[in-house]
């Protein structure tokens, strides 16, 4: 099983070709959604934590805290980055 959390859609490219709505204003899913995506990674237990969006490494630290905070019920992380 994979399982992916979409960071964000700010980018710091505007690519004409991409298919995600990015934008250069910085923002991030809310707290509340990832939370939730903590609770159905512990229960699934997936292969494979896919991190997209935009551009998710413009929040290096809430990729990291992510991945720390998932580390014990996946070992995979993909993170998709322009």
């Amino acid at each position: 099983m994979k399982i992916g959390l979409f960071l964000t859609n700010s980018c710091n490219f505007q690519c004409r070709h991409c298919l995600v709505n990015s934008t250069l204003e910085k923002n991030i899913t809310n707290e509340e959604i990832i939370n939730r995506f903590y609770e159905i990674v512990k229960y699934n237990k997936p292969e494979t934590v896919y991190i997209v969006g935009g551009e998710p490494l413009l929040f290096i630290d809430k990729v990291e805290e992510i991945i720390n905070n998932l580390r014990e019920y996946c070992s995979n992380f993909i993170i998709f980055s322009n």
